[in-house]
C-alpha cells in the first residue's frame, strides 16, 4: 500500500510537470479535467491512463498472483486495455450503448492510445456517457471476479445515462441555471399500430477493407418479423455505410409488402435524407 502511494504520488509530480505545454499528454489532461462527469470517474480514467488499475497482468508483474491471463475469457493478459476495451465482457457492454466507439477499429495497444482515438471522434460532451461506462465496467468486472451478482448491460446502460444527466443537472443546479433534475436514457418503443419499425446499422473496417450491414423488422407488438445482413469487400465511410444499410433494408422492406414502414438508426444525417426531419415514417409506393 505504501508503494503504491509514492508510485501514484511520483506519477502525479511527473504530470504536473508535463501539462505546462502543448504536449498530447497535456491535451490529454485538459481534455480529462474539462469532462463533465463525477471526480471519481475522472480518477479512474487517470489510474487507467497510467496503467496502475489492479488488473491480472499488473498483479502478477508484482508476484501477487502467478498467472496474467485475463479470469473472464482466460484468452489473453489482462492489462488495462484489455479489461475495459477489448475483453469480451467489455465489447458486449460497448455493443449495446456506445456504436461510436464499437465502430472505431484502430484503438492501439495502450490505453492512452484508445483515448486519443475515442476523444477524436466525439466532443466533450458526446464523450461524458463513454467515459463513465469504462468505469462501469471495470467495477462489473470485478463484481464478476468476486462472484458477485451483477447487472445486465441494458441495466448498466441505463445506469450510466441517468448517471451522466444527474450530474449534468446538479451542476446546472449548483451554478444557479436550472432545477435539479435528471432524464432517463430513451428505450426502444414500439411503432404505432400497423407500422413496422425498422432499425439499421452498419460497420465499417478501414484495416480489413470490409463493410457490414445490417437490419432488423420488428411489428407494432415488438416481434421480430425479418432480418437482413450483407457485407462489401470495400471500406465505405460510415455515412454511406450507413445509408446503403437504409436502402437496402428499405427494398427489403417494398418486396416483403409492408405498407407503411418507421426507419430508425444512429445516423442523423442518413434518416434526415430519408424524409421529413420533423417525421421518420417512409410509405412504399
Amino acid at each position: 500500500m505504501r508503494s503504491g502511494y509514492f508510485r501514484a504520488q511520483e506519477i502525479l509530480n511527473r504530470d504536473l510537470a508535463s501539462t505546462s505545454g502543448s504536449s498530447p499528454l497535456a491535451n490529454f489532461y485538459k481534455g480529462l479535467w474539462q469532462l463533465q462527469v463525477p471526480p471519481s470517474t475522472k480518477s479512474f480514467i487517470w489510474r487507467a491512463s497510467h496503467g496502475i488499475l489492479r488488473t491480472y497482468s499488473n498483479l502478477c508483474h508484482r508476484k501477487i498472483i502467478l498467472s496474467e491471463l485475463c479470469p473472464l475469457c482466460n484468452q489473453v493478459a489482462e492489462d488495462v486495455i484489455h479489461a475495459i476495451f477489448f475483453c469480451p465482457h467489455a465489447v458486449e457492454a460497448f455493443g449495446y450503448s456506445c456504436k461510436s466507439i464499437q465502430k472505431l477499429d484502430n484503438l492501439g495497444y495502450e490505453f492512452i492510445d484508445a483515448w486519443f482515438s475515442v476523444s477524436a471522434s466525439l466532443d466533450l460532451v458526446s464523450l461524458a456517457s463513454p467515459v463513465v461506462m469504462l468505469k462501469m465496467i471495470w467495477f462489473r468486472r470485478n463484481s464478476l471476479i468476486h462472484g458477485e451478482k451483477v447487472s445486465s448491460v441494458s441495466h448498466l446502460f441505463l445506469f450510466v445515462s441517468e448517471s451522466v444527466q444527474r450530474f449534468k443537472s446538479d451542476s446546472l443546479c449548483d451554478r444557479g441555471l436550472g432545477p435539479s433534475i435528471f432524464f432517463v436514457a430513451q428505450r426502444w418503443c414500439l411503432p404505432c399500430r400497423g407500422v413496422v419499425k425498422i432499425n439499421f446499422d452498419a460497420y465499417v473496417c478501414t484495416k480489413n477493407k470490409v463493410t457490414g450491414f445490417g437490419g432488423i423488422f420488428r411489428n407494432d407488438l415488438g416481434f421480430p418479423l425479418a432480418a437482413l445482413t450483407d457485407w462489401c469487400p470495400v471500406a465505405h465511410s460510415p455515412t454511406l455505410a450507413e445509408a446503403y444499410s437504409a436502402l437496402t433494408a428499405v427494398q427489403l422492406a417494398k418486396v416483403m409488402g409492408f405498407q407503411a414502414i418507421h426507419i430508425d438508426g444512429d445516423s442523423l444525417n442518413v434518416i434526415n435524407a430519408i424524409g421529413d426531419d420533423q417525421k421518420s415514417e417512409v410509405y412504399s409506393d
